[in-house]
């Protein structure tokens, strides 16, 4: 999947750059560099129940999947490069590391009754890489934009922890679930594409700009079936074990930097 995803990064890219050359022949060209930053936030849909099927063929004492809907906020930070041509048209690429955390739970009753929350915390380091084409107002002072493009996704670091909470300390029905996940539910690092986009303002003070941005990205290559995200595998004291592959739907963010402006002819 990384090679993948580093081909698609790269032709991308060449293609950019090369309608860009074209067009910006004897042109005023930009090369904006700096470093941006902000709160990211990601976000996951819940891995479908175990079927009938499916919970007698892996011996399952629960029909229920442990991977929730998650929902989590983290830093971002990285180095940002533009070139814009006639200040209007631009092509940013840059990388970002980012704390994709995500935060998901369940409360569990029987009969009715409240026993109490099992809540999953999924926590991930990764590399962010976007590229975006973006078309800039030639207005002084702001410029608004708008920029749409790929964002490549890397993960270096994922783990998974639960715990649960009882509705009434008396009651030890929730306790069976933490135990239960913490063996059988594993989760891997993963590589994936998403759609991006990107909009909002930059300030420009001369020689360095100000960029206030909302980000946004979907994975393109999302599928929320059991079979596509979870990995079953014989073994361990639970009898089988699943591994979640470890991508997110959706990412967002607000982020704010400091680039400076070079200025070129070609």
């Amino acid at each position: 999947m990384n090679y993948r995803s580093l081909l698609c990064a790269s032709a991308f890219l060449l293609v950019s750059f090369g309608v860009m050359g074209s067009a910006a022949a004897q042109m005023p060209v930009d090369l904006l560099v700096g470093i941006k930053g902000g709160v990211a936030g990601t976000a996951t849909s819940e891995v479908p129940k175990l079927s009938n099927r499916q919970q007698i063929q892996y011996a399952q004492p629960t029909d229920d999947s442990g991977f929730y809907p998650g929902f989590g906020i983290g830093p971002g930070v990285g180095l940002s490069l533009e070139a814009r041509i006639l200040g209007v048209l631009g092509l940013e690429s840059g990388v970002y590391y980012m704390g994709d955390n995500l935060t998901g739970w369940q409360d569990k009753s029987v009969n009715s009754i409240p026993r109490g929350r099992v809540t999953m915390e999924h926590q991930v380091s990764a590399l962010h890489v976007p590229v975006l084409l973006k078309a800039v107002a030639p207005s002084a002072g702001l410029k608004p934009f708008l920029g749409l493009g790929l964002e490549f996704v890397f993960q270096q670091s994922s783990s998974l922890e639960y715990r649960t909470e009882r509705e009434n300390s008396n009651d030890p029905t929730i306790d069976q679930y933490g135990p239960l996940f913490s063996e059988r539910n594993r989760v891997s690092t993963a590589s994936y594409m998403m759609l991006q986009l990107t909009t909002g303002v930059e300030i420009d003070l001369g020689v360095v700009r100000v960029p206030v941005e909302l980000r946004a990205g979907y994975n393109l290559g999302w599928d929320d079936s059991f079979d596509a995200r979870v990995k079953v595998e014989s073994g361990g004291s639970t009898g089988h074990t699943f591994t979640s592959n470890g991508e997110n739907m959706a990412h967002f963010g607000i982020f704010t930097g400091v680039v400076y402006d070079y200025d070129f002819l070609l």
